[in-house]
């Protein structure tokens, strides 16, 4: 098998929400504090909507150009998670570079960096790993695949929603439409740091942050949901992904993370930057509870 290429981002997550593009570990924290309620130890801010990386949209896009060539890029191979997550890994040889260039190609000297300069080599640009490309304006611009073209769309911002953080478990059970379990054992060093919760359609999105003191890139976030036809996603990934067991539950192992099911809830976790191996966090996974 040929060796995985380094031009790709580590995973490309598509959420089929009905309203909702939804992935949890793509979150961007607004800094605004609305309100602040200690008697029951609660925060309330308002935060962007998950979405999709910038970089990763891009290079769908490309994939997609290619795809409705009639090319195909690579081998696809498809794994769940219950009824409602799919995830397919694909593998893309370096023997494809040059086709994803070429469509690539479509947008050289079209876009712009941040700072007003012509993109010459949209691929270059995209794997350096930039991910926002603006018109000659300095507009932000998102792309989308139309009639086999890529189009060019001012960019939307995601919409806000309020995110609720609390302090200790016994201020979530009561506000969550699904059980909570946290894991019996962590990582040398790592404590629990606060919860936040918000809802989109309804259904209840619950982040659990641990972390070490006086080290940020340590910071590890776990995130459940309710899985249903509405907090239903697709992955797609060129790196290693495998169906596993873990203490009996059902769970999807990545190289850098793992997706669990207990009942028909999901845990998910990437590891942090710093601060855990693959080996604690699947030892914090096995950790946690049935509820």
């Amino acid at each position: 098998m040929n060796e995985k290429p380094k031009h790709y981002p580590d995973a490309i997550r598509i959420d089929f929400s009905k309203d909702s593009t939804l992935r949890d570990p793509l979150r961007q924290r607004l800094q605004t504090q609305l309100d602040q309620h200690p008697i029951h130890e609660e925060i309330v801010t308002l935060q962007k909507k998950p979405v999709r990386q910038s970089m990763r949209v891009l290079l769908v896009a490309i994939t997609a150009i290619v795809l409705m060539s009639g090319i195909a890029l690579a081998a696809m191979r498809s794994l769940s998670l219950g009824p409602f997550a799919t995830y397919t890994s694909t593998e893309i040889p370096d023997s494809d570079v040059q086709i994803m260039k070429n469509a690539a190609a479509e947008l050289n000297g079209t876009v712009y960096d941040r700072d007003g300069a012509l993109i010459e080599d949209f691929w270059a640009y995209v794997t350096d790993g930039n991910g926002k490309i603006y018109d000659a304006q300095g507009i932000e611009q998102d792309i989308k695949v139309e009639n086999g073209k890529i189009v060019q769309t001012p960019h939307v911002e995601p919409e806000l929603v309020k995110v609720h953080q609390y302090d200790t478990m016994d201020n979530i059970k009561s506000r969550m439409n699904f059980a909570v379990a946290l894991p019996e054992t962590l990582p040398q060093g790592y404590a629990l740091q606060h919860f936040e919760m918000f809802q989109d359609t309804g259904n209840d999105y619950l982040t659990i942050q641990y972390g070490k003191d006086g080290e940020e890139d340590s910071t590890f976030r776990m995130h459940l949901r309710l899985m249903n036809e509405e907090t239903a996603f697709m992955m797609t990934s060129n790196e290693e992904m495998h169906e596993a067991q873990i203490a009996g539950h059902p769970a999807i192992l990545r190289e850098k993370g793992i997706d669990m099911l207990i009942g028909d809830v999901m845990y998910s976790a990437s590891l942090p930057k710093s601060g855990m191996t693959m080996e604690e966090l699947m030892q914090l996974f096995e950790s946690i509870p049935s509820t």
